[in-house]
């Protein structure tokens, strides 16, 4: 297995300092990932700090490993979602953590080494399920362009992708699977890009970016796992401490933002972060994908 990762981390200062651990404390990192937060947490306190790293992707959970053993971490990796966050914490024994933060980015390895078809870079067997299980989804990325009606391809990528050619674009999925089956990635991309207008294509981004998003979203029912497992982490933080969020497209950030609001009206705590912490120019240089990134960070009474 090879343990090398390009993913960079996005604001990584601010979200271990807005954090402040102590020594003996136990703080979840609940979307692991390519381990970046965990690993400067475990350089900067070595075994002082207890690092419960979570994530629904095996991969991913074994490439962090890796990395985490390699630096004398004191860690307990869980391959579990997020939105159980609760319960696996309790399985293990934990019922009050000292700091939880989601970072609700996809690291470079599961696009890159995934094979699940999230990126339209590249031509992958349509799936989009972030777990290894296929069973824990209700569907999956090729039912969707190839099942679902034109109306519903509309909705989903209207309202999770924010995207201004939904019409445009689900009429040209429609379209093209009565041809034959969408089967990749890199049709469903090739689709797309045939079916907006000829200037959407000069954009900075790629004229499927939303579309996968959207996609991606509803397979995974990410944002209302967002918003139970919000819930779930203030639940079990202890008084006094930091719930962080590093959220990267506006519905992700205005459940965060809404939540946290409702916290502090509820006298709950308090949100530290009226305004979001974005990455600063020296960082948006080094890492062109934090430019999209907002922290949130709050403070349990």
């Amino acid at each position: 297995m090879n343990s090398t990762t390009k993913h960079i981390p996005v604001l990584l200062k601010e979200t271990i300092d807005g954090l402040n651990l102590r020594p003996g404390d136990t703080v979840v990192d609940a979307t692991l990932g390519g381990a970046g937060h965990a690993l400067e947490i475990a350089k900067r306190f070595g075994r002082d700090i207890h690092i419960v790293g979570i994530d629904v992707d095996g991969a991913s959970l074994r490439r962090a490993e890796v990395k985490l053993k390699k630096i004398g971490a004191f860690y307990s990796l869980i391959h579990s979602n997020f939105q159980n966050l609760e319960r696996i914490l309790g399985e293990k024994g934990i019922t009050r953590v000292q700091g939880i933060y989601f970072d609700l980015g996809w690291s470079i390895d599961q696009f890159e080494s995934g094979g699940r078809g999230f990126s339209f870079q590249k031509d992958e067997p349509l799936s989009m399920t972030l777990g290894d299980n296929a069973a824990d989804y209700k569907f999956n990325a090729h039912q969707i362009v190839n099942e679902w009606d034109e109306e519903n391809l509309r909705s989903i990528i209207e309202s999770y992708g924010e995207e201004s050619h939904a019409y445009r674009i689900a009429k040209g999925i429609t379209t093209a699977r009565a041809n034959g089956t969408i089967r990749t990635s890199g049709q469903l991309a090739e689709i797309i890009n045939s079916s907006v207008p000829k200037y959407y294509t000069w954009r900075r981004i790629h004229p499927a970016t939303k579309t996968f998003q959207a996609i991606r979203i509803t397979v995974n029912d990410e944002l209302n796992v967002l918003k139970s497992s919000l819930g779930s982490a203030y639940n079990v933080l202890e008084s006094g401490r930091m719930v962080e969020v590093i959220s990267f497209h506006s519905l992700e950030d205005r459940i965060v933002k809404r939540t946290m609001r409702d916290w502090d009206d509820e006298e709950k705590g308090k949100m530290l972060t009226k305004r979001p912490i974005t990455a600063s120019s020296w960082e948006t240089n080094l890492n062109p994908r934090s430019r999209s990134a907002k922290l949130r960070i709050f403070q349990k009474k």
